[in-house]
């Protein structure tokens, strides 16, 4: 039995198994609440948010409780922090299910990846020397992260 098969009962809702399903279904590996360490009020903390995709290591929480004013300052809270400590992180809600929640995954990992390629494309290169290398611009680059 493989590791997301195995957590089909450990899930705490409906909609994480949902997304699980789909991301096993992807092929994309993750890791079912993966202790994270984030630094909280200069205080190093341990979260553990819902999904880890550990190959592009971005984060994914399901935010169940929709409506909910107390969630909502929570998740609020858990957003700027994650933020803070620079962690990418994806966000789906019960109103996603109601519209291509599969496709909302999938633009938003490429997005992440994305933009990583054009923060690390920006950077000032440095040419070895004898070589007159020239650098795409990233708009130029293409690639897709599903091969």
């Amino acid at each position: 039995m493989s590791y997301q098969e195995e957590l089909w009962n450990q899930y705490k809702s409906q909609g994480e198994r949902k997304i699980g399903s789909y991301l096993t279904e992807r092929g994309i590996v993750f890791t079912y609440e993966k202790p994270v360490a984030v630094v909280d009020g200069g205080k190093t903390k341990i979260w553990h948010p819902d999904f880890y995709l550990d190959k592009y290591h971005i984060l994914m929480e399901y935010l169940g409780m929709n409506g909910n004013r107390e969630s909502a300052k929570i998740n609020s809270y858990k957003r700027k922090v994650y933020r803070e400590n620079r962690l990418d992180l994806i966000e789906v809600n019960v109103m996603d299910f109601k519209k291509n929640w599969r496709k909302k995954i999938d633009m938003e990992i490429q997005g992440k990846l994305e933009s990583r390629l054009e923060d690390y494309v920006s950077k000032p290169s440095r040419p070895t020397s004898g070589t007159n290398e020239i650098q795409k611009p990233a708009s130029q680059l293409s690639f897709n992260f599903y091969s």
